[in-house]
């Protein structure tokens, strides 16, 4: 069994940070010579600024734009991706919208067109004078309204149509049974 080297304290790399640490309890010799921060938040926070150090970078070496309708100088936004920036042509959307408009020829004269037509004025054409709302007596003289009755639906086969009668209701369990009977032997000496 080897002994446990005895390594010196290191300091972790995290500027805000920046306090000693140690090997800890049975960690690697040679994970401890590569570790660079004393715990996980310290090495996630490193990550971050890291990346935000980047990214505020790379924006600013991003140099800016004229625009295309109004010629100001236009930069690229927080968090625009640099592809969107380069194929942005003006600096507001009051700007974009001229630029579609002058794109699509609505915004622009056209030297061959022909002169429109002149309006047609406006005028309201009634054509049935308003009728006053019926009165209560002439309300009571109309006939009564006509209720729609869905047709009969056509039975085939063995469909059967279930036909109760308030007496067929009212029936102990022993009258039906007995009824049964009855209509099976009615059927019996038919055939």
């Amino acid at each position: 069994m080897s002994a446990k080297v005895e390594l010196p304290p290191k300091i972790c790399e995290w500027e805000p940070c920046s306090k000693e640490y140690t090997r800890r309890e049975n960690e690697p010799t040679n994970k401890f010579k590569k570790r660079r921060f004393c715990s996980v938040d310290c090495r996630q926070a490193s990550a971050i600024a890291k990346t935000r150090k980047a990214a505020e970078e790379k924006k600013n070496n991003t140099p800016p734009k004229p625009c295309a309708i109004c010629n100001e100088l236009f930069y690229r936004r927080e968090g625009e991706q640099l592809f969107r920036f380069k194929m942005r042509q003006t600096c507001k959307e009051g700007c974009a919208k001229v630029l579609r408009r002058v794109r699509s020829g609505v915004g622009v004269p056209n030297p061959n067109a022909q002169p429109k037509k002149p309006p047609r004025p406006n005028i309201r054409v009634v054509r049935h004078p308003r009728k006053e709302p019926p009165t209560p007596e002439e309300i009571s003289q109309l006939p009564p309204p006509v209720r729609w009755v869905p047709p009969p639906t056509p039975t085939s086969g063995r469909q059967s149509i279930a036909v109760t009668s308030p007496q067929a209701e009212n029936l102990t369990q022993a009258q039906r049974t007995e009824r049964r009977i009855r209509f099976r032997e009615s059927f019996q000496e038919a055939s």
